[in-house]
């Protein structure tokens, strides 16, 4: 089984952020790659475990970019990819990317926002590949 599955929301901006930002999906991937080969190891900044706002506690992150060192180079960037992992960390669920330098309300309501259908997502996602290991819902 593949460690990575990516939700229709995510593949569409991956497709439009490999075309506009090269760059910037580039340091996507190599996050990505990363957080595949260390898999609950990964650490920051490429890696952040553990959304506040997330249903799924510990089991929820994100991949990161950029990082804090190269901020001041990519002002208008603070790209995000949202994703659920199993219990046993034997595979993710890729959510939502966007750029919460962006957002309209600022970087908090980012997640106020993209977090809740994040965990929609992940959710249908078990349902619709029968995925093992599905992490419990933590009582908020």
């Amino acid at each position: 089984m593949a460690f990575f599955h990516r939700s229709s929301s995510f593949q569409l901006t991956a497709e439009r952020l490999s075309a506009e930002n090269p760059i910037a999906w580039a340091q996507m991937v190599a996050g990505f790659r990363y957080l595949e080969e260390y898999r609950e190891a990964a650490v920051a900044p490429d890696v952040r475990w553990g959304i506040a706002l997330s249903r799924f506690g510990k089991f929820s992150g994100e991949v990161r970019w950029p990082f804090p060192e190269d901020q001041a180079d990519h002002p208008n960037s603070a790209f995000r990819t949202l994703f659920v992992v199993a219990t046993d960390y034997s595979w993710a669920v890729l959510t939502i990317l966007g750029n919460k330098a962006t957002h309209v309300s600022g970087s908090n309501a980012w997640y106020d926002e993209f977090v809740p259908i994040s965990d929609q997502i992940a959710v249908g996602a078990s349902k619709q590949l029968s995925l093992k290991n599905f992490p419990p819902e933590v009582k908020m």
